[in-house]
């Protein structure tokens, strides 16, 4: 499962001057002006770059991953503001930013899965170590966003996104440590939770079709899942649901999942997942009439 992760190779070098402490990691992000989207982002991007590009043991690895999380949200935020206003189309300085938003993010993906990929070569029990949960949980929430920001700046994702979720999350379920709580700061509404809620928030947000929805919607969707992810239930699929509102999600397809009924359930069940959105839906039903009254 962790083999098919993609990372870039990593090479000794003597030129790099990257921060290699969680100190000098937290004292370097200090000093950037977060107000300075562009300028801030790309010194973040290339700290990043050349962090995911040498050896670095697994665990400091982690911790220097850890202290990047708030800014690179804060920024990507703030950026995010002015498209939430206005469902006209994104502007070309809004491109340019949002574009190396999403390769910032792309290289958080990358330092965690590079953690997940190192810490599972020198586990010999995995089950209930708790860097491994952190990273598995940070590798599934930044390719979650690199699907959310790659619709939201009209961008193509990279290519076996979603196989490669599919593997994390199935990697997990092996080791019992889907359900296990992780701390979570940027998460406000549930600042601690699962695997299974970033897994399940990607497939939900992967289902919605987000680039028809405009950009307002995009983003009121992804904050909605935030918060209510953990409503949905993803078990073995053992046979064709009789109800609406759940999906199927084959791991060897880079796609989010499919919709399923009893038509078009296929034979072949194994190491396949019925998704089970009834409980989300009736959630975001109620706050519709609500909103309507």
């Amino acid at each position: 499962m962790v083999s098919i992760l993609t990372v870039p190779e990593k090479k000794p070098s003597s030129t790099v001057t990257v921060a290699l402490t969680p100190a000098d990691t937290r004292e370097w992000l200090e000093k950037l002006s977060l107000d300075e989207s562009g300028e801030s982002l790309t010194r973040i991007y290339h700290e990043l770059h050349d962090l995911n590009r040498i050896p670095v043991k697994p665990g400091l690895r982690l911790r220097l991953l850890e202290p990047y999380r708030t800014p690179v949200s804060h920024i990507a935020e703030s950026i995010e503001v002015g498209l939430a206003e206005t469902d006209i189309p994104t502007r070309k300085s809004q491109a340019i930013l949002g574009e190396i938003c999403r390769r910032v993010v792309i290289e958080m993906v990358y330092g965690y899965k590079s953690v997940v990929i190192d810490l599972a070569k020198q586990i010999r029990s995995s089950r209930g170590n708790k860097d491994l949960c952190t990273a598995i949980h940070r590798s599934i929430h930044y390719l979650s966003q690199t699907v959310y920001r790659s619709t939201l700046y009209h961008n193509s994702q990279p290519p076996g996104t979603w196989i490669e979720l599919h593997s994390l999350f199935g990697y997990a379920r092996k080791l019992g440590l889907e359900q296990t709580p992780v701390k979570d700061a940027l998460n406000k509404p549930k600042p601690k939770n699962a695997i299974s809620h970033v897994y399940q928030q990607a497939i939900l947000y992967g289902m919605s079709d987000a680039h028809r929805l405009g950009t307002p919607v995009m983003c009121k969707l992804y904050r909605f899942l935030d918060r209510w992810a953990s409503l949905v239930d993803t078990t073995e699929f053992v046979s064709a649901p009789e109800t609406r509102c759940q999906f199927l999600v084959d791991p060897e397809h880079d796609r989010p999942a499919q919709v399923l009924d009893q038509r078009t359930a296929p034979t072949r069940t194994r190491s396949m997942l019925l998704v089970d959105a009834r409980a989300i839906t009736n959630v975001a039903h109620s706050h519709w009439h609500m909103l309507r009254k």
